[in-house]
Parts: C-alpha cells; sequence; structure tokens
C-alpha cells in the first residue's frame, strides 16, 4: 500500500467562517489512515481549529498575507514553499487570490491543482484589480476547476 496522501488547503485562516467549517466536517469524516489535510495560511495567527488539525494529524504552515503592494515577496514565498515541499501532489486554493497560489504550484510540478472561490461579483476596492484578474486568469493554472455563481 502507498503512503498517505496528503492535500494542501490554501486559506486565509482557519477560523470558524464557511470555507473552514466546512473544510473541517470532511476532515473529520475522511479516512486519514488514507488521506490526510495539510493547511497553509495566509496569516501566523493561531485560530479556531488549529489544536484540532494537528491532533488529526494535519500540518499547518503560516504563510505571508496578500498584499498588491508586495507581489514580488508573495510570488518569492510561494515558489519558495512549494518547491520545499515537493510532496505535495494535490493543491487546494480556497481564497479570492488562489491563481497566485496555483501559479506557483503548476510552475514548481503539482499535477493536482484545484481553485475554490466566490469571487463572481468581487467587491470594488484596492484590491479589486487583482480580483479581476484572479477571475480571469485562475483557469490556466488548474488543473481542476469548479465554479459556482450565486446572483
Amino acid at each position: 500500500m502507498k503512503g498517505i496522501i496528503r492535500i494542501l488547503h490554501i486559506v486565509t485562516t482557519m477560523d470558524t467562517g464557511g470555507v473552514e467549517t466546512l473544510l473541517m466536517n470532511l476532515y473529520r469524516n475522511i479516512d486519514r489512515t488514507k488521506v490526510q489535510f495539510d493547511f497553509l495560511k495566509h496569516r501566523s495567527s493561531h485560530d479556531f481549529y488549529d489544536d484540532e488539525i494537528i491532533k488529526m494529524g494535519g500540518r499547518i504552515y503560516p504563510g505571508i498575507p496578500f498584499n498588491p503592494r508586495k507581489m514580488g515577496a508573495y510570488n518569492d514565498f510561494l515558489e519558495s514553499f512549494f518547491r520545499s515541499h515537493p510532496e505535495y501532489k494535490v493543491v487546494h486554493a480556497h481564497t479570492h487570490y488562489n491563481m497566485f497560489a496555483l501559479r506557483a504550484a503548476k510552475k514548481c510540478g503539482v499535477p493536482v491543482r484545484i481553485a475554490h472561490a466566490h469571487i463572481a461579483y468581487p467587491k470594488f476596492d484596492r484590491k479589486y484589480p487583482f480580483k479581476l484578474y484572479n477571475k480571469l486568469n485562475v483557469g490556466r493554472y488548474t488543473a481542476l476547476q469548479t465554479t459556482r455563481s450565486f446572483a
């Protein structure tokens, strides 16, 4: 039998939001002798689900926040992360800026890249150009893409 498949989920935090709670419900109910969830967070905070993740065998990696003024550092961080963690063959990104993480994952040879974000109508703020760019280009960097829009 082959080893455990580790799936890396890229999130902002692991607090009690909708995506986070969904992931934890899935994580609690999968066969963790075959599949493990790990998390790359955009914050270094200690979040609501962190202790439970560690108890169930998951790993948590603190990342850096997405900042439009520091795109070079953000991209360098992501590429460095994927180069130092070749064990990840599946990456599932759950942020409004998931294209950037999935682009780095593709560049570093991660074969399965999944995008999940609810950005059908991004809010107009200082990050709007990046959200729009992500929305228009994320499909170029996914090996599996799911979209669902709520009008």
